[in-house]
């Protein structure tokens, strides 16, 4: 499964750790910081975390350098683990979907358009124009039901994966680790400091009433 090609493909260090997992797949931890451009990119985004491969068995990891230290366990080999499994069901149904659904219909609406041009002269130009609607929304129609049934393969799975990864660290420390996430995002756009300068500015000019 490809996940976000462009990304991987444009990392250029060298990882700082590489998890073997039992099926062969290899995981390349990599620092996002030392990725300039990806960083001034994703960072601002709040996009600490960024999974990328080619191929379904080779990935990049790419975290942020004050980011990782924090939630480092929840990208231990067996966390990490539970996220390959979750690419893989995902692909795996979506390209059922595609094989099935999405491929057949685009074939049958190309088909439609060449019949629709070859009979132009028999249907006349108001009832091509006619038939041509129809076909396009037909696949317009198509393409939001196989984008919808794709989100709710995404969910499904994204649900499992998450009680399997809790179920591994703790449904108690899970949830510190999301405190914890919450934090991180906090201190990197200095949230909390912006909170206190207009405290610090409110007690130093209060209101008056008259």
């Amino acid at each position: 499964m490809k996940i976000n090609p462009k990304i991987y493909n444009s990392v250029t260090t060298e990882p700082f750790d590489v998890q073997e997992l039992s099926n062969g797949t290899v995981i390349e931890l990599h620092s996002l910081n030392q990725n300039e451009a990806l960083f001034n990119e994703y960072a601002p985004k709040a996009k600490f975390a960024i999974w990328s491969s080619v191929d379904g068995k080779r990935y990049k990891l790419i975290l942020e350098d004050t980011y990782y230290p924090r939630l480092r366990e929840l990208y231990g080999r067996r966390v990490n683990q539970c996220m390959i499994d979750f690419w893989d069901a995902v692909e795996k149904e979506r390209s059922k979907i595609m094989k099935f659904v999405f491929i057949p219909v685009s074939i049958a609406v190309f088909v439609a358009f060449i019949l629709l041009m070859i009979f132009a002269q028999q249907l006349g130009e108001t009832g091509q124009m006619i038939a041509m609607g129809a076909v396009l929304l037909v696949f317009i129609v198509v393409n939001v039901i196989v984008n919808k049934k794709v989100d709710s393969i995404v969910n499904k799975h994204n649900s499992t994966a998450v009680e399997k990864i809790k179920n591994i660290i703790g449904h108690k420390r899970f949830d510190e680790l999301m405190d914890e996430q919450q934090a991180h995002y906090d201190d990197f756009f200095g949230i909390n400091n912006e909170e206190e300068v207009a405290e610090e500015v409110t007690e130093d000019n209060p209101t008056t009433e008259e």
